[in-house]
């Protein structure tokens, strides 16, 4: 009925600087989830929602901030970043920085396309930065603007690396898991234990796949069992 699923900006003040962020989900994002989830909900066209709210907000804010969800699948493989064969590209964030005017910096997701250094586009001038998956980096851009027009003078990104074992658990976080380990404890009961890491691979066979198939095929008392790699969502260390 045209009104949005979920609040599609927002307008954030930092340190005198006015920000509005918009947020979308990609159509190709859409295709992953179960339709009777989504009944009656349209995933349209980002490019003309996006022009919409870029207009609204232009004249309001200092900077205008795209977070976008699109783009291919992420093949969500520990190494993809290593891996030519699945390693996802930006076309998509690429495509919708150029088609809308406005858009200062568009910060990417779902494809895991990361961009060691941010990508300016040739016609727009729209900064677009991605992380790779797994959290194993972190997306970092820094801005210079002009102190009396706020306009962007220069900018300096990359992505980061996270070494997890290195920082200390989120107090918070922390808590959570332990409060839903306790009330779910059956959840975290040991299935059993191996002495090798068993990982995922997106488009090949793997041990991680092959152990899966064995289990749903003895589970069924079949003779074949298959193992869709996108339904194994990590590595077991």
């Amino acid at each position: 009925n045209g009104a949005p699923f979920a609040q599609p900006y927002v307008i954030l003040e930092r340190d005198g600087v006015s920000i509005g962020v918009i947020g979308v989900l990609g159509q190709d994002a859409a295709t992953a989830l179960i339709p009777s989830n989504i009944e009656g909900v349209e995933v349209r066209d980002p490019v003309p929602v996006v022009a919409q709210h870029v207009r609204k907000l232009r004249d309001r804010v200092d900077l205008i901030v795209l977070l976008t969800h699109q783009g291919k699948t992420a093949p969500m493989q520990t190494d993809d970043e290593a891996r030519p064969d699945i390693t996802r590209d930006i076309d998509a964030d690429i495509e919708l920085a150029g088609s809308v005017q406005g858009i200062d910096v568009l910060f990417a997701g779902h494809a895991d396309a990361g961009t060691r250094s941010p990508v300016v586009h040739p016609e727009t001038g729209t900064i677009i930065m991605q992380t790779f998956g797994q959290g194993q980096h972190l997306g970092f851009l820094q801005l210079e603007l002009d102190r009396s027009s706020k306009a962007i003078k220069s900018h300096r990104g990359e992505l980061l690396l996270v070494d997890s074992d290195a920082l200390a658990p989120h107090p918070e976080v922390r808590r959570r898991l332990e409060a839903s380990r306790k009330t779910h404890r059956q959840i975290y009961a040991a299935a059993g234990h191996s002495s090798a890491r068993l990982t995922r691979r997106y488009n090949e066979e793997s041990d991680l796949g092959n152990l899966f198939a064995d289990i749903v095929r003895e589970a069924a008392d079949a003779q074949i069992g298959l193992m869709p790699s996108g339904a194994l969502r990590r590595d077991i260390p």
